[in-house]
């Protein structure tokens, strides 16, 4: 889906969340759209993509996110050093569990 349909484009969002936000879709209609055997998103078994959540970048829209944080809206937040920190820990370090 895209902003015509949304009312708002998920990677550039505004800086407080629209009265509509976030798109939903009935479960049925996802489900029926979505045939978990054939993971295809191109022609001819094209199916539409039900991602209706705002994605912020860390760096660069920290305050909108928080704005949206305020608000109580979900939104998807990339570029986080906190993330990105323990991703390398866990990554680099089969046995960070175990270990710690």
């Amino acid at each position: 889906f895209d902003e015509p349909e949304l009312g708002y484009d998920i990677e550039n969002c505004p800086p407080t969340p629209p009265p509509s936000y976030p798109k939903a879709w009935k479960a049925t209609e996802v489900l029926t759209n979505w045939n978990p055997n054939d993971v295809t998103i191109v022609p001819p078994a094209h199916r539409d993509v039900y991602h209706g959540l705002c994605i912020f970048d860390y760096q660069t829209q920290y305050d909108i996110a928080k704005a949206y944080r305020d608000a109580e809206r979900p939104f998807i937040i990339r570029n986080d050093p906190n993330v990105m920190a323990a991703s390398k820990r866990w990554y680099g370090n089969p046995n960070y569990l175990r270990d710690n």
